[in-house]
């Protein structure tokens, strides 16, 4: 394979050698880093049970990770958070009332398979006694 450049100034072009390369800068990743979806939600008020998120997942995969965050101060109280695929879930993430805005909560040692079409949740059980606001990033390890 020779080595191939796509290079603003001179176009697109070919140099003895290997590997692909933009504007100089070798593009290099694993199949693996290729084949992972990273699926996004917000609750916007943890304070309430009520308020979950679901995710629907467009690909069938492996739920492999699972990072949240908190925004708008501490908790003010703990609030646990149950990660769920199709309603059923083992694994959870708490947020202590001390934790200040910003704080990471993750799960990267997951394993729950998901099928296209299949929601991804975060079930929460209503903890905290502030309207905090919560992101989180599901990874999803698609199968072909």
């Amino acid at each position: 394979m020779p080595k191939v450049d796509i290079n603003d100034s001179k176009g697109l072009y070919e140099t003895p050698g290997s590997g692909l390369y933009r504007n100089g800068v070798e593009i290099s990743s694993t199949a693996s880093e290729l084949d992972s979806l990273y699926l996004c939600a917000d609750i916007l008020d943890i304070s309430s049970a009520a308020n979950d998120c679901f995710v629907p997942c467009p690909v069938d995969g492996t739920l492999v990770a699972a990072y949240a965050t908190n925004s708008g101060g501490t908790p003010g109280a703990t609030a646990t958070f149950t990660i769920q695929v199709g309603g059923t879930g083992t694994s959870t993430l708490v947020f202590a009332s001390g934790d200040v805005s910003g704080t990471v909560k993750s799960d990267t040692t997951l394993d729950m398979s998901v099928t296209a079409g299949q929601s991804i949740s975060l079930d929460n059980d209503g903890g905290a006694s502030g309207a905090r606001r919560l992101n989180v990033v599901f990874v999803v390890e698609h199968t072909t």
